[in-house]
């Protein structure tokens, strides 16, 4: 409608030449060429996400579909009082919307990256250049080709079985108390952390505390994508099966081969597969 109103407008003034009408002319035309560049430009989506701090199991929401509820817990309670298979399936709602929300941001981060790429060098604003060199120096980049593969994320099962193997499903003290079922360490005395109860080779010990499972979600993602694990970002490039791309998590712990299989089993086990299919549920999804 726009574009047929415009071009009726052009015609009726050449028809009409005169000098006075080469200042409406150049005006159409550019109020035209804005609505356009505005009506393409690419919008990126965000997950608008629900907090809760869960102290029982009447706090956790339930996934009963593929569509999952974005909630982001920023308090758990410990799930050795639960029977094992209850204790397995709260684990996992508290743990998947926290990896789904993650996953999505990644995605849409990697697209805005994708899409600033193909902009000639001159078409760059300051606003993108800047994030690019944010990024760059963030995940330890050297160029945007690079950039743009370690902000592709691993499938949930993976990040499900790491969890579950690294916490106990939700029975470590990191996982109620700093919101650490990754077993992340700190090495850092600035940074939000609990200390080990036992002394690893006389040294104390401190693992990372976060404000959410949201958080400490995020943080696997970027350990993953910046640790030693070249060699699995580089399988991810070719393979989302995660029975293709466990092999090279063998540097995430000293256990190396028998974690590789733990995790394995962990997956086959529980049926984590499924899980990487599994969507935010659309409602939350934002413009």
């Amino acid at each position: 409608m726009v574009s047929g109103n415009f071009g009726l407008i052009f015609r009726k003034m050449m028809r009409n030449y005169k000098a006075r009408y080469i200042p409406v002319l150049f005006g159409a035309m550019f109020v035209a060429a804005m609505f356009v560049a505005t009506a393409c430009k690419k919008r990126f989506p965000n997950v608008e996400t629900i907090e809760v701090a869960a102290t029982d199991t009447s706090d956790i929401i339930a996934i009963d579909d593929s569509l999952v509820v974005p909630v982001d817990y920023i308090h758990v309670f410990p799930l050795d009082k639960l029977s094992t298979e209850s204790r397995k399936r709260k684990f996992i709602d508290i743990m998947l919307p926290s990896i789904l929300v993650t996953r999505f941001q990644l995605v849409q981060l990697r697209d805005r990256v994708l899409d600033i790429e193909r902009l000639d060098s001159l078409e760059r604003s300051h606003d993108q250049m800047q994030l690019i060199d944010t990024l760059l120096v963030k995940y330890k980049s050297q160029d945007i080709e690079e950039l743009s593969e370690k902000l592709i994320p691993h499938p949930p099962s993976i990040a499900l079985a790491q969890a579950a193997l690294e916490c106990a499903w939700g029975t470590s003290r990191f996982f109620y108390e700093a919101n650490n079922p990754f077993g992340i360490w700190s090495f850092f005395g600035d940074e939000p952390r609990i200390s080990s109860l036992q002394p690893r080779d006389g040294s104390q010990v401190y693992l990372r505390k976060y404000s959410s499972l949201k958080e400490s979600v995020e943080n696997y993602y970027f350990v993953i994508s910046t640790g030693p694990y070249k060699e699995f970002r580089e399988k991810r490039l070719s393979s989302s099966d995660p029975f293709e791309l466990i092999p090279y998590l063998y540097n995430y712990s000293e256990m190396r081969s028998a974690y590789v299989e733990m995790v394995r089993d962990i997956i086959r086990q529980n049926n984590l597969e499924k899980y990487d299919n599994y969507q935010i549920e659309p409602d939350y999804i934002r413009d």
